[in-house]
């Protein structure tokens, strides 16, 4: 818990990005203090918060001094400014996971973090809960097999999309089978879910991913299949259908706003 932050107390808290999730975050939480913005985003930021500061640069949302900063921008903005958050004594809540697949990136998080007091703190995103694999871990966890099954228009602009005719498709297809760690580097816009899935369990090089381009999948499923010494089990979430302006609602904000609500209560479940 960020220094100076009691149990009970409510945190202050701010917001790096107001894309897809960080407005959507910002949609539920209008006591936001402060939230970093493109310039072009500022005036729409300033109808949703009007209570915050609206930013365009670090210093002046660290300057609001937040107790806990959650980051939606993408993994330039969280190599940017991950470590200046933790030292300035606030907690950060990344989303941009991919990230990690640097082992010095999370160590020099970890590192700043250790000599602040502060925390990193992983959501679950969108498999949205990963409570059940953490158990699984205590016990002498085994083996973990991550598997996502999307439309294959999300693999628009990828590695996949240079030796596939994505528009072509008529079966369900694996266009990827490797580790963690592989899938974050190739996937590093899509596969934030696989880093927190390995962080929660055997780390990026024993997490086993697959990601099949299904052309009659109309959402996005995760399926996350592990086994312990205690138990074996299954974790699986569908998105919601694509609403007409492909905004798809995922698990990832809302995991990241019951983060935040529990940060305010003493009962912490």
């Amino acid at each position: 818990m960020a220094l100076g932050l009691s149990v009970g107390e409510v945190p202050r808290i701010a917001l790096l990005g107001f894309g897809r999730i960080g407005r959507r975050i910002a949609g539920f939480r209008p006591d936001l203090v402060a939230v970093l913005v493109r310039p072009a985003q500022s005036e729409a930021a300033r109808v949703l918060l009007p209570h915050a500061v609206v930013a365009t640069e670090l210093d002046a949302v660290l300057a609001a001094r937040p107790d806990v900063v959650v980051e939606a921008a993408g993994v330039a903005l969280l190599r940017e400014a991950g470590e200046a958050v933790l030292r300035a004594g606030a907690d950060l809540i990344p989303l941009s996971l991919t990230a990690f697949a640097e082992d010095a990136m999370l160590a020099g998080l970890q590192a700043a973090a250790a000599a602040a007091g502060t925390r990193l703190v992983v959501p679950p995103g969108a498999i949205g809960s990963l409570d059940a694999l953490g158990a699984a871990k205590e016990a002498g966890l085994a083996a973990v097999t991550y598997r996502s099954v999307k439309p294959p228009r999300v693999f628009r602009g990828t590695i996949v999309a240079q030796r596939l005719d994505l528009g072509a498709l008529a079966v369900p297809t694996v266009v990827f089978d490797g580790t963690a760690r592989e899938a974050a580097r190739d996937f590093p816009r899509t596969c934030n879910v696989t880093v927190g899935i390995a962080l929660a369990g055997l780390g990026l090089d024993r997490t086993r991913v697959e990601l099949v381009a299904d052309p009659a999948a109309e959402r996005t499923t995760h399926e996350v299949a592990f086994a312990c010494d205690a138990a074996s089990g299954r974790i699986e979430m569908t998105g919601r259908l694509l609403p007409p302006d492909g905004d798809p609602a995922d698990m990832t904000a809302f995991s990241v706003l019951r983060l935040l609500r529990r940060w305010r209560h003493p009962v912490f479940v």
